[in-house]
């Protein structure tokens, strides 16, 4: 009989342990404990986000990262020397234009230009760039660069070399005005009256100018008096 009893108080007690075990690592259900891990996860969420907040903030602060027309043309050039990095100055024949910001978000232009060399040469080349923006912010730029054709000198240095060129000026307009009858000690011969009733005799006149074929009839003769008529001087001097 107190075996038997023994034998059931200690399989009572090992139980007990067992429950006590088994209490002690089944985890825990408390709602507060559940409601402080989420607060937490959210905290960490929420902080993140203020910081990104306020890093767009910043950038949208600084003056050259704000999305305007002139700060949109700078980074362009900024990612082509970004491709050419030993350029010298640049030449663009039409102005870098990528527009007024709108709410577009990606401005491009392209065009040719040139730029300088090390050795004082020019190459020309064509661009293509891109500028892209968020919100009001310039986030990123990216530019293509290709050569055309072989450098050449400076525009400055051509000009340099070309000797002046000497321009004739009777060679600018196609008219020559007729030259002044050569003088001579010989009388003139010619008529002032019409022709076939007037008879080639000496004139007492001194010849002026001989006409102008594209106009007048071969030898005629302006003199110095006023009048005209024919002469053989000038008939000869038109039909050269």
């Amino acid at each position: 009989m107190n075996k038997q009893v023994f034998t059931v108080g200690a399989l009572s007690f090992s139980l007990f342990l067992v429950g006590c075990s088994s209490s002690q690592e089944a985890p825990s259900t408390d709602p507060s404990a559940s409601a402080s891990i989420a607060t937490s996860t959210t905290s960490t969420q929420s902080e993140e986000e203020r910081k990104e907040e306020l890093r767009k903030k910043l950038e949208a602060a600084a003056p050259v990262n704000q999305a305007n027309s002139g700060n949109l043309v700078n980074r362009c050039i900024m990612a082509i020397h970004e491709e050419i990095p030993d350029a010298g100055d640049y030449d663009f024949s039409t102005p870098v234009d990528l527009g007024d910001p709108d709410a577009a978000g990606i401005y491009s232009d392209g065009g040719i230009f040139k730029y300088e060399l090390d050795d004082g040469l020019w190459q020309e080349a064509s661009y293509f760039c891109t500028v892209y923006t968020e919100d009001g912010v310039i986030t990123d730029a990216s530019a293509i660069v290709i050569d055309k054709g072989l450098p050449e000198p400076a525009a400055e240095s051509v000009a340099e070399n070309v000797q002046p060129q000497t321009v004739n000026p009777a060679a600018q307009d196609t008219y020559v005005a007729p030259a002044p009858a050569p003088v001579t000690s010989a009388p003139v011969m010619g008529f002032t009256g019409a022709p076939g009733v007037d008879p080639i005799r000496p004139l007492d006149k001194t010849i002026s100018h001989c006409g102008d074929p594209m106009m007048y009839q071969t030898g005629t003769t302006f003199f110095t008096d006023g009048t005209t008529g024919w002469t053989e001087t000038c008939s000869q001097q038109m039909l050269q």
